[in-house]
């Protein structure tokens, strides 16, 4: 098995300029790793089936609104 590439996620995000960006950086087994820069604006509801979401905040706030209650992190 082939080690995994290293990836400077500064330097993939340095170059964004739109208001929202969300790309994938790497695919591990059958599920995406993707980045979401610059998140001002709400997003949307949502749930997957058959996997789970990690979220990996380098500047800022994370909200995050769950049934029962909101976790600020």
């Amino acid at each position: 098995m082939s080690p995994l590439p290293s990836l400077d996620i500064g330097q993939l995000t340095r170059a964004i300029t739109a208001s929202y960006a969300n790309f994938t950086i790497a695919t591990v087994n059958d599920h995406l790793v993707r980045v979401s820069e610059r998140m001002t604006r709400h997003y949307f509801r949502h749930y997957y089936l058959n996997s789970d979401e990690t979220f990996l905040v380098l500047e800022g706030v994370l909200i995050l609104e769950l049934e029962t209650e909101t976790v600020e992190v």
